[in-house]
């Protein structure tokens, strides 16, 4: 059985429990301190975690980055709970919550090569409302969807 919560503060221990998951999901996961530097000092912060049994098995995490507008920075599945539905179902908690928190749009932003991601989002109702080229990252597409 799998269950969700909801954070809207980055503590220590939610800090921690994103960089256990990011660090079996990404092929290049951020350092703990990169992690605490971005979510910290934010006027909103919103994390969703998914768990098993075992512990942490998925997470989406993001900020607010100006007047009603929210970010979604980073999120995955682990491996082995894929398939499952379960980041669509952490993504539509996340859009929930930010209704009711006042937002009136997200963003997110990602590769071209995570195919999965991108699908999700279009399929989502998420729009491509830009593309561009990030150093060390390559090419970037930004989406952006009206709650």
């Amino acid at each position: 059985m799998l269950e969700t919560r909801t954070f809207n503060s980055p503590s220590e221990g939610v800090i921690s429990e994103i960089y256990e998951i990011q660090g079996r999901i990404f092929e290049y996961p951020f350092a703990l301190e990169r992690i605490r530097e971005r979510v910290s000092g934010k006027e909103a912060f919103l994390s969703i975690h998914a768990y098993s049994e075992r512990g942490i098995v998925g997470f989406k995490t993001g900020f607010s980055i100006g007047s009603g507008l929210f970010y979604s920075w980073i999120g995955g599945v682990d491996p082995e709970h894929r398939r499952l539905g379960l980041g669509k179902r952490m993504m539509l908690l996340q859009h929930q919550e930010l209704k009711a928190l006042g937002f009136v749009k997200v963003q997110t932003k990602t590769q071209n090569r995570f195919r999965d991601m991108i699908i999700l989002n279009l399929k989502s109702g998420f729009e491509i409302v830009d593309t561009f080229v990030e150093d060390g990252k390559g090419f970037q597409i930004l989406l952006e969807k009206r709650l």
